[in-house]
Formats: C-alpha cells, sequence, structure tokens
C-alpha cells in the first residue's frame, strides 16, 4: 500500500475492530511501514457510552468539505454518536538530516539513508467533539492516504462485540456525505484527468521509469483501428481525439510485459440535463409560432389527435354503399319497367 500510494494512488482507510488485539492495536499495526501509512502510531480505543462523542466539522477549507459549505448548520452530527474510535497522534514527519561531523560515520549514515527520512505532509482534517483527531490526511509521493479512526461498516445491533458508531444508521445523509467526498477527493488525487468530457484533452502523466514510451489508443468506436500515441517531452501522454463518449484503453509493452491504462470519457453535463425548457428558448430554437404548447393531455388530444390516431374508414365506406344501392335502384327501376 505505501508503494502504490507513493506511486500517484489515493488510498482511504478506515479503523475498526478488525485493527485490534484485544484492547490494543495488533502487532501489524504497529510496524514502523504501516505507521507511515496510518499517518501515525495507534494508540489506545477511546470509549464514550454516552452518546456525547460525534464527528464535529470546524475548518471546511479543504477540498474534501467543499459539499459541505453552506449547509453545516443542517447537518446534525450529534444525532450519530460515535462510541469507539482509535486514538492516534498524527505523525509529523520530518527530514532527519545527519551531522557531518564525524567523517566516516557521516558518511555511512547518508549512504544508508532511507524512506524514514523523508518528509510526509500530515494534516488533521476533522476532529471528534472530544477534540481527538478523526480523519487525517498524509502526502506520500505523489499519493495520498486519509485516515478516519471508526469503521462505516457497522450494523445496528452487534452480538459479538461493541458497535463503534451509528454514523450509517437512519437518515444518515452527513455520514454518506463524507464517505462521498473522501472517496472523490482520493480518486481524484492523480487522476483529474482520466474522467473528462467530451472534446477535453485527456492527459496525464507516464513516467518512462514505469511505463513505456509508446501505446495503442483503443477508442470505444469498434470500426476505428487503434492508433499509436507517443510520450511528450514532459514525461506526459496527451489524447485529443476525444468526441466519442466511453472508455479509452491504452495499451503498451516495458520489457515485453503488457501495460495497460486507460481513461472515461463522459458526455457534458448539459447533454443529461433534464430541466424544463423554458418558452423564449423554444423560440430561440423552433423559432416563435412554430409549435404548440400543451398542458394536459387532453390539449395533446385535441391539437393532435387527427395526426396521431388517423380518421375512421367505416362510416364513409357504408355511406358509399348507400350511394350504390340507390343508384341501383334507380337504373333498374328505369330499364325493367
Amino acid at each position: 500500500l505505501f508503494d502504490y500510494v507513493k506511486g500517484g494512488g489515493g488510498l482511504g482507510i478506515f479503523l475498526g475492530h478488525n485493527a485490534a488485539d484485544g484492547s490494543i492495536a495488533d502487532a501489524s499495526f504497529q510496524t514502523e511501514i504501516a505507521r507511515k501509512v496510518l499517518a501515525g502510531e495507534l494508540g489506545v480505543q477511546w470509549f464514550s457510552p454516552d452518546r456525547d462523542t460525534f464527528l464535529s466539522p470546524q475548518e471546511l477549507s479543504h477540498p474534501v468539505f467543499k459539499s459541505f459549505r453552506g449547509i453545516e448548520t443542517g447537518l446534525l452530527w450529534n444525532r450519530f454518536p460515535v462510541f469507539l474510535h482509535w486514538g492516534i497522534e498524527p505523525d509529523i514527519s520530518s527530514s532527519a538530516e545527519p551531522s557531518i561531523s564525524d567523517g566516516e560515520a557521516a558518511n555511512d549514515i547518508l549512504n544508508n539513508a532511507n524512506d524514514s527520512s523523508e518528509i510526509y505532509p500530515t494534516q488533521t482534517l476533522l476532529r471528534y467533539s472530544n477534540r481527538e483527531p478523526a480523519l487525517i490526511e498524509r502526502q506520500i509521493g505523489s499519493g495520498r492516504v486519509m485516515v478516519l479512526t471508526t469503521p462505516i461498516t457497522e450494523r445496528a445491533q452487534e452480538e459479538s462485540r461493541r458497535v463503534w458508531n451509528e454514523l450509517f444508521i437512519g437518515k444518515f445523509l452527513p455520514a454518506w456525505m463524507l464517505v462521498r467526498a473522501i472517496t472523490a477527493n482520493l480518486v481524484q488525487a492523480n487522476v483529474a484527468s482520466l474522467n473528462i468530457s467530451t472534446r477535453a484533452v485527456a492527459s496525464f502523466d507516464n513516467d518512462l521509469r514505469e511505463f513505456p514510451e509508446v501505446y495503442q489508443v483503443f477508442t470505444p468506436r469498434e470500426d476505428r483501428s487503434p492508433t499509436p500515441i507517443s510520450t511528450t517531452g514532459d514525461n506526459r501522454i496527451r489524447y485529443r481525439f476525444t468526441d466519442q463518449p466511453g472508455q479509452y484503453r491504452l495499451k503498451g509493452f516495458l520489457d515485453g510485459q503488457p501495460v495497460l491504462r486507460g481513461f472515461s470519457v463522459n458526455l457534458e453535463k448539459s447533454a443529461t440535463d433534464l430541466t424544463r425548457v423554458e418558452p423564449a428558448e423554444l423560440d430561440t430554437v423552433l423559432g416563435p409560432e412554430r409549435y404548440q404548447m400543451a398542458s394536459a393531455k387532453v390539449e395533446i388530444q385535441r391539437q393532435q389527435g387527427t395526426a396521431r390516431v388517423g380518421q375512421e374508414f367505416y362510416p364513409l365506406l357504408v355511406l358509399m354503399v348507400l350511394v350504390v344501392l340507390a343508384v341501383e335502384y334507380l337504373m333498374s327501376n328505369r330499364f325493367y319497367t
């Protein structure tokens, strides 16, 4: 997971009872590499049975809280208590520069330097009402991790253990908005250009140490042959022929092994907008007095009934038969008298 995030991936971690060994953190969550991924060292579990601990957003400047702005007073977090959560002290890593006064010993330290001396920017985005960290974000390389110290998969009743929270019990709009925002923030960490609108240019990093220089692009159109595309001088892939919505697949080879990548092209938002069109806009598109407006089913039948349903031919046929019989009667009386 550390390598995945460092390479540009987004990782969400929701800590719960599976991280525990009794009342303390499991040994696998106490390793040095786990501490890097979790943005700190797990402490004890905080237990609050009185329903007085809950998520308490204060500062909403981070992009993850964009959807909360303007409606924060209507999100009643105190109705969704958190009974259990992990205690964690965010680890603000800093670069440890060795002293050079010891000659060869200092050179050994420099030569053996590893990831433990790297800086991983870390910040607490959200706290509980008891001011303990709830949501922590850490930057690792070109990717990021978000850690929530209580789970999001709790049932209303759990016989085998204590219930950690009631975030998703009842009308759980606030928790749903939070998880949705976390997910959106993580998947957009390094793939903002991998989910684009039609006619936009797809552009993303292509480090030649990890990816091929040349790809074949397979578009959603089956009648179009794959086209080659090469990495630009700034180690990026750019593709501009995105008029067709769908999935675009890239296939290349690195050291004889196939490498698959891709991006999605979606219709513009206006193409699926179902907002009712105003008459003024209809006049612009169709022309004034070149259409008819109907607000009820009866009006549709009156205005378009003949064209849509047609006209019965049977009454006219009966009338024609009557005329033929009358003519035949007159003719027979004339010639056979």
